[in-house]
């Protein structure tokens, strides 16, 4: 009973060490619109659409975009 104690006491540890050293960063734009394309796709990132019924930015907390993918490719493929 104390041996199964100590192991999760030691795992809850080393999973907060962990946890607490991974960074997460937020891509940034410093112009839009940006497109990048591949051999298949095509991804354009612009401003976002102004409508009623669509998000809209909170100043601080978050930014909204538009996005356009589209199949530039000859073949594609359904999975």
């Amino acid at each position: 009973m104390i041996k199964k104690f100590l192991i999760s006491i030691c795992t809850l540890l080393l999973l907060l060490i962990v946890t607490t050293s991974l960074e997460t960063n937020a891509l940034t734009f410093d112009e839009l619109p940006v497109k990048q394309s591949s051999k298949q796709w095509s991804v354009q990132i612009g401003k976002a659409e102004k409508g009623k019924d669509l998000a809209k930015p909170v100043k601080g907390k978050f930014h909204t975009y538009s996005i356009d993918v589209s199949n530039i490719g000859v073949r594609m493929y359904i999975l």
